[in-house]
């Protein structure tokens, strides 16, 4: 790659479908130093095709894992989600345990709350939060998006907050959740909080220690007007 660069190669230089060098080599998944030599030589991580659409989700995947090295390319780990495309975070929370290719992103620049809707029947506007308490079991993920200021509450399909996911589909991450401040009390679009679930599905670890966690979270100061606030909302 280098010795073509060098030779007055064009990395942006399209297919006859759009497509970039930076798509073909995320999609082959060959060789993790080609898309880094791209990156570093100027490619456009946030290239559309001549159709207007960004990475599939098999490209940004394998971007994702790629990206482990230094990331000396700053903001541009983040693909343009304008489209409803998930960005490279998305696709590295979803790794059983993949901190690491997590934390470097977050450090290149990468956007802890953007938006991605390629789900959008199941998870609308999912951050990388919702999706790492989706398919990770890890702690230590989670902990890193809200750290970088992941939003804790944000809501995906259903209203669902990533605790009301997590009460559902994966409870390890339910008393991390609750210590990194999500709100016990949210109630989704069926009025239901995530401790309602939590109660649903008594298979929740350390069922009592959680529900004892969660009710001191509610009558902090603070916490009993804003669940009447939101209890309001929903009768409105």
């Amino acid at each position: 790659v280098a010795l073509l660069v060098s030779r007055g190669a064009d990395v942006n230089a399209r297919l006859p479908g759009g497509r970039t060098p930076l798509h073909e080599a995320a999609a082959g998944n060959r060789n993790p130093d080609i898309l880094t030599a791209l990156l570093d030589a100027g490619a456009d991580v946030n290239a559309r095709g001549a159709s207007d659409e960004a990475w599939s989700d098999r490209e940004s995947m394998a971007a994702a894992r790629m990206v482990r090295g230094p990331t000396p390319w700053g903001g541009r780990v983040t693909l343009s989600h304008e489209a409803g495309i998930r960005t490279p975070l998305h696709e590295a929370v979803m790794g059983p345990g993949d901190s690491a290719a997590v934390a470097k992103l977050i450090e290149a620049g990468a956007d802890v709350n953007a938006e991605g809707d390629l789900n959008r029947l199941s998870h609308p506007s999912a951050t990388p939060l919702y999706w790492a308490v989706s398919a990770n079991p890890h702690p230590a993920v989670p902990a890193l998006l809200v750290r970088a200021g992941a939003d804790v509450n944000a809501r995906g399909g259903s209203e669902w907050s990533p605790l009301h996911l997590a009460a559902l589909r994966n409870p390890i991450l339910f008393p991390a959740l609750l210590e990194l401040g999500a709100d016990p009390g949210a109630v989704d679009r069926y009025g239901r909080t995530p401790m309602d679930y939590a109660a649903d599905n008594m298979w929740l670890q350390g069922w009592e220690v959680v529900r004892r966690f969660a009710e001191s979270r509610e009558n902090e100061p603070g916490q009993e007007d804003a669940a009447e606030s939101s209890a309001a909302d929903q009768r409105r």
